[in-house]
């Protein structure tokens, strides 16, 4: 099943379709229009085709079924997906940063020597897109087009595996000292003190 939230369009998974389908027809089309977004209480009221006595008895009505734990449940649990489609996992962090930390400049840039002249200064070129291997064009943190041409700045290579040993535990365990004011039996007396007052 597809919905739509607030202009984004995904798939929902089997567990919530089912859940979905527990409700009544006038649930799932009050849920509906709430995942869409930029309407009011009394317009999905007036949107799923009910007849309005009082404003504020629509409003209520659609608040109310909102409200119930397992409609307000499933709307945070869609909206979780929504967002966690765009938040990048351990994994994906360690293969972006791998990839980066293994791209080398000439996986980005070609170098063309004059064979007729090997003294004549090399030149070189920003590959195609679709010749760049590796991170290839994620490895570009900027070009600068200037008098001297071309200037084109990558992502550090040890930055990035300093990054991924970080992100994996990799690194040294580090010490910290923590220094304490308070003697332990200050401390005990201090919390026997607000135990007896709470």
């Amino acid at each position: 099943m597809e919905v739509c939230v607030r202009g984004e369009t995904f798939e929902l998974p089997d567990d919530l379709v089912k859940e979905f389908a527990g409700f009544t027809e006038m649930q799932q089309s009050i849920v509906l229009l709430k995942l869409m977004g930029g309407m009011t209480h009394v317009e999905i009221y007036k949107t799923i085709g009910k007849k309005i006595t009082t404003e504020s008895s629509a409003a209520a009505t659609v608040s109310e079924i909102l409200n119930r734990p397992n409609i307000s449940l499933f709307l945070e649990r869609v909206q979780g997906l929504r967002f966690s489609r765009h938040i990048m996992s351990r994994d994906e962090m360690a293969c972006m940063l791998s990839e980066l930390a293994r791209t080398n400049v000439d996986d980005i840039i070609e170098f063309i020597s004059d064979d007729e002249d090997p003294k004549a200064q090399q030149r070189w070129r920003l590959r195609p897109i679709e010749e760049m291997r590796n991170a290839g064009l994620k490895a570009i943190s900027e070009v600068t087009a200037g008098k001297d041409g071309l200037k084109v700045k990558t992502v550090g290579k040890l930055e990035a595996a300093k990054q991924l040993s970080q992100l994996l535990g990799y690194d040294k365990a580090q010490k910290i000292d923590v220094k304490i004011s308070k003697g332990l039996n200050d401390l005990y007396d201090e919390f026997e003190e607000q135990d007896g007052n709470g």
